[in-house]
């Protein structure tokens, strides 16, 4: 729980300053949370493997850019989540 709150606070600070692309910063935004709640539901029978990829999300969402490539890793990381 605290790993998602984390990924929340990271989401909420680095991503209003990113600058105009066709990934908006709502648009990942919004993805991180789907992702995150996905995981959410994950953690409890394959903790480890969820909480790689909310350390993950963290660091394709951390640095505060937001291009396709940003919006097309947690696609990626969204198909894999659901896997698991």
């Amino acid at each position: 729980m605290q790993k998602i709150c984390l990924v929340a606070g990271l989401l909420l600070v680095a991503l209003p300053g990113a600058g105009f692309a066709a990934c908006s910063p709502d648009d990942a935004m919004k993805k991180a949370s789907d992702v995150a709640e996905v995981l959410a539901n994950k953690l409890s029978s394959n903790m480890d493997a969820a909480s790689k990829m909310m350390t993950e999300m963290g660091e394709i969402t951390g640095n505060g850019t937001v291009n396709d490539a940003t919006c097309t890793k947690l696609d990626d990381l969204m198909g894999r989540a659901k896997k698991l």
